[in-house]
């Protein structure tokens, strides 16, 4: 028993001197009511006492309140919870005066005494050295070497050269079940660990590993672990004594900080960051010719203005997945900015890029089911000799680019009106039939009053897009059948503006801006949304309200039977001052009268249209 006392000394001894943790067990000093007042310093470590600016040997058997009053301020709630219940606690913190995170574990190795391990954070310093180290200061029993051991929150074990275990601390074999039959270690993971051994025996010194085993939950865990080999007074190798961390939570943090450093949100692909490294990379190794596409997604401006921003990123999306099918294993696809996109293809001339190029543009024209037509303006460049820089061939690339979506302009702002008329369509359950006659009336009214093609153009379009802002209102909401609440009610009369909006931006509807916005006013001001009266309303608005009043009481909706042109005609002239402006009601009633102008109509009820498309 001696003989075992006095190893369990030895080992003490090591564990406690040396460490680059700071180590310390205090005895609890308890008042009259059972509460932890103070304690007494049984012992600490030189690294304990140079962190916190004492003498190692001169504190010891004095109380904590008058050596380390700073221990006693920054952590007695702290030490009062593990004296009190001997619950495990860990503290991470900035030490002020040595400018360094600590992380402070608080254990009970036996009962009235607190033990604490301080890790300096800031580097990960030589931990299983500290292990062998503190053993020269223990001189407690090897029962009680044992219970710090067990009571340590992380991995201690001790091998011998032959890779017997020596000793497993309590942590390390509920964790893996090493020490047991139950070991839960797969042989691959328990040949690396001896290969690990090995490696630290060669060199003479500490080494750290990073050890994946698998855990009695069944699970991978990561291991940071420090092995050091393990000497007697004499030299005499006793084993290698290693101290592992599970890493693992660790280890899933750094992998998202990876992700979020490098990924984009968004797509998943690459981000620019990433794609500047490889850049880098690229141009200092031997990969040419590197071959470089920027691709520029059409209209993503327009789209998030009209359809929302949420129809905007998956149009983004979309266009990711489409570089992702085009490119090659090897390829680096990266957003490199809002609507920008980049591919670098090592060892690819510009032959196969340009082949790429044209896959990305058949891909986005085969994206069927979407609101709007998938397009995007693509540019390519080669860098063939080590003179040219990646960041040259990416502008070569990006001029080339701009210069295609220059020529695609046109194409693109037609598909988009296009498309928001399709859009139109199938929401708001208004009929192109409707839109034909609003142009047909409006034109003819424009014309017998004199107005000249600046006019005409804009009745043109306020014709077919007065009711672009409906675009933006959810389709429940525009299809729901009985009254709307006062909420919805709101929301749709918010179109004009969001039309507004959306036509201010868009260069073909530019023209009509002011008329869209101003579509639901009316001549005596009781209209929406500026309350506008008269002259001030935009004139082609004032031509729209009158047209598109008659068309509805011509051809009826579903709600509405049709009326006769008497009855319609006549509740022109019942609005006139109010609702219309007199001029033009008298002017539209004459142009109706004297002019076969509604054998131009076609009957715009949405309930005539659906019974022509039954089968």
């Amino acid at each position: 028993m001696a003989h075992g006392r006095g190893v369990a000394q030895q080992y003490h001894r090591l564990l406690f001197g040396e460490s680059q943790r700071g180590l310390a067990v205090f005895e609890i000093v308890w008042d009259p009511d059972g509460q932890p007042v103070d304690y007494v310093i049984v012992g600490l470590n030189d690294k304990f006492a140079e962190m916190f600016g004492c003498d190692a040997h001169a504190v010891v058997r004095t109380r904590v309140s008058q050596s380390l009053p700073e221990i006693m301020e920054m952590w007695q709630d702290a030490l009062a919870v593990t004296a009190q219940s001997g619950v495990d606690q860990e503290i991470e913190l900035f030490h002020l005066p040595t400018e360094a995170w600590l992380k402070v574990s608080l254990y009970s190795p036996a009962p009235n005494l607190v033990g604490l391990v301080v890790a300096d954070m800031t580097a990960w310093v030589e931990t299983a050295q500290a292990l062998e180290e503190s053993q020269t200061q223990l001189k407690e029993s090897e029962r009680f070497l044992q219970s710090i051991l067990d009571n340590a929150p992380v991995a201690i074990w001790l091998t011998d050269p032959n890779g017997n275990r020596l000793l497993v601390n309590k942590r390390y074999e509920e964790d893996t079940g090493i020490g047991t039959p139950h070991c839960s270690l797969t042989e691959e993971e328990q040949a690396v660990c001896r290969h690990t051994d090995m490696k630290t025996l060669m060199s003479g010194g500490p080494q750290e590993f990073e050890e994946e085993i698998t855990f009695q939950d069944g699970e991978k865990h990561t291991l940071r672990t420090i092995k050091t080999i393990l000497r007697k007074d004499n030299g005499e190798i006793v084993g290698i004594l290693g101290i592992g961390v599970d890493i693992t939570a660790l280890k899933r943090v750094e992998a998202e900080l990876w992700r979020h450093t490098y990924y984009d949100s968004l797509t998943g692909l690459y981000n620019r960051r990433f794609v500047e490294e490889e850049m880098i990379r690229l141009e200092q190794g031997s990969h040419l010719p590197i071959s470089v596409i920027m691709a520029d997604v059409d209209g993503l401006k327009l789209i998030n203005d009209a359809l929302g921003h949420q129809e905007g990123d998956l149009l983004l999306q979309t266009v990711a997945d489409v570089l992702l099918q085009a490119a090659r294993p090897g390829d680096i696809v990266g957003r490199w900015a809002g609507d920008e996109f980049v591919v670098l293809m090592p060892r690819t001339d510009r032959e196969e890029a340009n082949h790429i190029a044209n896959r990305i543009r058949l891909l986005c024209k085969g994206q069927t089911g979407k609101l709007i037509p998938i397009s995007a303006a693509v540019g390519v460049a080669t860098k063939v000799d080590r003179g040219q820089t990646m960041a040259e061939t990416l502008n070569e690339a990006e001029t080339l680019m701009y210069k295609r979506k220059t020529l695609n302009a046109r194409e693109t702002r037609r598909s988009f009106t296009d498309s928001l008329k399709r859009i139109l369509l199938e929401r708001t359950g208004e009929t192109e039939a409707h839109m034909q006659n609003l142009q047909v009336l409006g034109l003819a009214l424009g014309q017998a009053i004199g107005l000249d093609e600046w006019y005409l153009h804009q009745i043109r379009l306020l014709a077919v897009f007065h009711d672009i802002g409906k675009v933006r209102i959810p389709v429940e909401i525009l299809r729901k059948r009985g009254p709307l609440t006062p909420e919805e009610r709101d929301i749709i009369q918010m179109h004009p503006e969001t039309g507004y909006r959306i036509a201010s931006i868009a260069p073909d509807f530019q023209h009509a801006a002011e008329a869209i916005l101003a579509h639901h006013e009316h001549w005596d001001g009781s209209g929406y949304p500026k309350g506008l009266q008269g002259e001030a309303i935009p004139l082609a608005a004032r031509i729209y309200a009158v047209t598109n009043w008659f068309d509805v009481l011509y051809f009826g909706r579903p709600h509405r039977p049709a009326a006769s042109i008497t009855r319609a005609l006549r509740e022109l002239k019942v609005g006139a001052g109010t609702l219309f402006e007199p001029r033009l009601v008298d002017a539209f009633v004459e142009l109706v009268r004297t002019t076969s102008i509604l054998e131009q109509l076609r009957n715009s009820n949405p309930a005539a249209l659906a019974a022509s498309t039954a089968p």
